[in-house]
């Protein structure tokens, strides 16, 4: 089933759209948007970037057990690892790799995404693979550890 993203991060079903507005400026005048009427009367908006970039797009449901994994990165003080149960993968056209979208909506996250599967091992989707979570949050550990020492000492000679 294809769905629209608002700019709330509702998921709209395709079939369950009336209407899609023609394109105008936001309240702030700003961006452009259109507002998307439902056959249920709601209207909800939607930037026109969206449309260009994501109207090629299919979203299908995800199996239970896929999680999507963040780590800390090297600006953080402290190690911190989160995990969110992956509902769907967004398939853009011309894009191989799947996108996870949690509960949360798509992650828009500026590195590699890494993905905990239903049997345990851990995939990074641009390259890479970990046997278990506690290997690859390990490895995690190590890596911001030396990028916080490195940061320490670049610091330092300042």
């Amino acid at each position: 089933m294809d769905f629209i993203e608002t700019r709330e991060h509702v998921l709209i079903p395709v079939h369950q759209i009336e209407t899609i507005g023609a394109p105008r400026r936001d309240k702030d005048d700003v961006n452009r948007v259109c507002d998307v009427h439902t056959l249920s009367g709601k209207t909800y908006t939607i930037s026109e970037d969206w449309i260009v970039e994501h109207l090629m797009t299919t979203v299908v449901p995800a199996s239970p057990g896929f999680e999507l994994l963040v780590a800390a990165g090297a600006d953080d003080e402290e190690f911190w690892c989160d995990r969110a149960p992956i509902v769907a993968w967004r398939i853009y056209t011309g894009y191989g790799l799947p996108m996870p979208v949690t509960a949360g909506g798509d992650e828009e996250l500026s590195g590699p995404r890494t993905i905990l599967l239903p049997n345990g091992r851990v995939e990074v989707q641009e390259g890479g693979s970990h046997e278990s979570f506690e290997v690859w949050e390990r490895l995690a550990r190590e890596v911001h550890a030396e990028a916080r020492a490195a940061k320490k000492a670049e610091r330092a000679k300042a």
